[in-house]
């Protein structure tokens, strides 16, 4: 059997990332990051960043491409998120 132990402090900065593809509107991935960030403030987790990446089609290693990838893992370490949502 599994014991699980809870520990609040393990994440409490988080980056959320909204993936916008097709037709969907700004304002729709928008609304679905703030949905996020309320999840997030739920657990405690406050946001210290967010942003939208357009995708025309997913990248099979990391969704986004190579270099996106690498942008958002900048701007986490530059923000000091410990969570990347």
């Amino acid at each position: 059997m599994f014991e699980v132990s809870e520990n609040p402090n393990l994440v409490e900065r988080a980056y959320l990332v909204g993936i916008r593809k097709g037709r969907m509107s700004l304002t729709e991935v928008e609304e679905h990051l703030d949905e996020l960030a309320q999840l997030a403030d739920t657990l405690g987790v406050g946001v210290v960043g967010r942003e939208v990446v357009s995708l025309n089609r997913p990248h099979p290693a990391y969704l986004v491409g190579s270099g996106k990838a690498e942008d958002i893992v900048v701007n986490c370490q530059m923000t000091e998120a410990d969570c990347l949502i």
